[in-house]
């Protein structure tokens, strides 16, 4: 199983769309004492036409149930991106479960769906439901709280290159980017990936904009044990 995070626990299971969100997930459930979850993502391999991201969700699936422990796994988190349309978005969360077939299909954001066999799933959108944005969306409040005064340039930079007209994930990945490359003098090119691995404190995970997650993650296991 192509995971991160406590080795030891193949019960509960979090799918998300990328190395970076993974990087987030494994350093939440460390930083604030989670209940430990493996975390999987798809493989980004266009060149032999295997997609990632979401649109990764069906062939990762079909990998997982394909897994020597895949009878192990009590409970699975999707996690994806709402980005600007979140009805369209969790849509086609739903149609990628339906795709890798075996799945129960919740019917919205944060049901426990049960089926006859296997895992209970839940799907879980970012920023949190109905709303617009990404994980970047919540990394960005964080790291403005940490760094003020970095946050003040960042929005006259976005005012100066007209970048405060782009969609708000588009614009979420940007600043991001931009206060992770002006705060972190020891590597100015980190990504999400790496954020955690560096000296300073980047994006604290303790801020309060990522409570939501982190309390739906540590009753996850009882969410799917219930009868």
């Amino acid at each position: 199983m192509q995971s991160n995070g406590d080795a030891h626990n193949r019960s509960l299971v979090i799918l998300c769309e990328g190395q970076g969100d993974q990087a987030f997930f494994v350093n939440l459930i460390r930083t604030r004492s989670l209940p430990g979850f493996s975390v999987v993502f798809p493989s980004d391999k266009p060149e032999q036409g295997i997609p990632g991201g979401v649109d990764g969700f069906a062939g990762r699936l079909r990998a997982l149930r394909a897994e020597r422990d895949f009878s192990k796994i009590e409970g699975l988190l999707v996690v994806a991106d709402n980005d600007s349309r979140p009805e369209a978005s969790f849509t086609r969360v739903q149609q990628q479960l339906t795709e890798a077939g075996g799945y129960p299909v919740p019917t919205q954001p944060l049901e426990v769906a049960r089926g006859e066999s296997g895992p209970w799933v839940v799907v879980m959108m970012l920023p949190w439901i109905g709303q617009p944005g990404n994980l970047e969306t919540l990394c960005v409040k964080a790291m403005r709280g940490a760094w003020p005064e970095a946050a003040v340039c960042l929005e006259e930079f976005c005012r100066c290159t007209s970048t405060s007209r782009w969609d708000l994930s588009k614009q979420s990945k940007m600043r991001l980017r931009a206060m992770i490359s002006a705060v972190c003098e020891s590597d100015p090119n980190t990504s999400l990936v790496y954020a955690w691995n560096r000296p300073q404190n980047l994006i604290p995970l303790n801020d309060a904009v990522f409570d939501e997650i982190a309390a739906y993650l540590s009753d996850f296991k009882k969410l799917v044990s219930q009868p």
